[in-house]
């Protein structure tokens, strides 16, 4: 078998406690070592390395204000520069999307209303993480994290254009300390 106590612990590691993650990767390992000695350096290629942290995930310690989340998560991910202008996409996109949730709490007095109401709907599982979002973000500082996004775009595309992992992890930084901030 060669099944040892390191390669569980970097299972575990890897999944980040998520049972499914950890089902896949078990069920990728018996395919790839049937009747065969696992081998620890063959596993650490196999598995889904936990660099290729999806960026959403990113973006929303950033803008929930979880500076221990966002600080783990940027030490394991990898930005790639060739995709600096989805992220700052998606960026821009959330800014647009809590500016719009503002406007609709003003008018609804409620920030549980105003999620409901917003158009195009938010996807359920999305609904907790907009709210939480909501309260640390108002009007003055999402203009303010809208500058910060231009400023950093503009930068990617001239003289910094192959820095565009540092720039986004940098902005990402900055966002967090605005929605961090009190105003």
């Amino acid at each position: 078998t060669g099944l040892t106590q390191e390669i569980i612990n970097l299972l575990i590691k890897n999944s980040g406690l998520d049972r499914k993650t950890l089902s896949n990767e078990i069920e990728k390992i018996k395919s790839l070592f049937l009747d065969k000695k696992i081998k620890s350096e063959k596993i650490i290629s196999l598995i889904n390395n936990p660099y290729n942290l999806d960026f959403d995930n990113l973006r929303d310690a950033c803008f929930s204000a979880e500076k221990d989340k966002l600080n783990d998560n940027l030490g394991n991910v990898a930005l790639q520069n060739e995709d600096a202008y989805f992220y700052l996409n998606s960026l821009n996109y959330r800014v647009e999307k809590l500016i719009a949730l503002s406007e609709q709490c003003n008018e609804y007095k409620s920030v549980d209303m105003a999620i409901e109401k917003i158009r195009p709907p938010i996807f359920w599982k999305d609904k907790p993480t907009f709210s939480k979002q909501l309260k640390k973000w108002n009007i003055s500082k999402l203009n303010q994290a809208k500058k910060h996004i231009n400023t950093t775009e503009i930068l990617v595309k001239t003289k910094l254009h192959g820095c565009g992992d540092v720039l986004i992890k940098n902005l990402l930084v900055k966002l967090c300390c605005i929605a961090n901030a009190t105003s």
